[in-house]
């Protein structure tokens, strides 16, 4: 959450706990060293493109009566776009463990990714990098298909 103060042409304005939902569309490209056969823990690294979209809401206030000392703040809610930067990339890396069942394989994997660009900074940076934790499941029939 953010707090931003905006004064143009004599107009005092500010937004209090703003809230930005960041959702991206993510093309990695990563690089896997496995050890062991059956049971394999692995250890990943890479690089990465994400497409953003955005919202955010919150609270503005805005000062009724420029330069009037008497003058009352006025809020109200607000939600838009949040004018966030439309790509990320960066760098990632993480680890895993994949194991065949008979039927069934399945993975446990944790990677982070660290965004190097600044999506908005106006008085508060937001940036994108996080954690992620995945979890797959893989039956016989599809491992099969994705081995032809």
């Amino acid at each position: 959450m953010f707090d931003i103060v905006t004064q143009t042409n004599r107009v005092i304005a500010y937004s209090k706990n703003v809230t930005y939902n960041i959702y991206s569309f993510s093309f990695p490209y990563t690089w896997r060293y496995n050890l062991g056969q059956q049971n394999r823990f692995f250890v990943e690294g890479g690089l990465f493109i994400d497409l953003n979209s955005s919202r955010r809401h919150g609270t503005m206030y805005i000062w009724s009566e420029a330069g009037d000392p008497d003058g009352e703040w006025v809020g109200y809610q607000f939600k838009d776009k949040g004018c966030l930067s439309m790509m990320n990339c960066g760098s990632m890396a993480g680890l895993g463990f994949h194991y065949q069942f008979d039927k069934t394989d399945f993975l446990i994997k944790m990677h982070y990714k660290y965004g190097v660009y600044e999506l908005y900074n106006l008085r508060n940076k937001v940036e994108n990098s996080y954690l992620q934790f995945s979890i797959g499941i893989r039956t016989k029939k599809f491992r099969e298909s994705s081995v032809k």
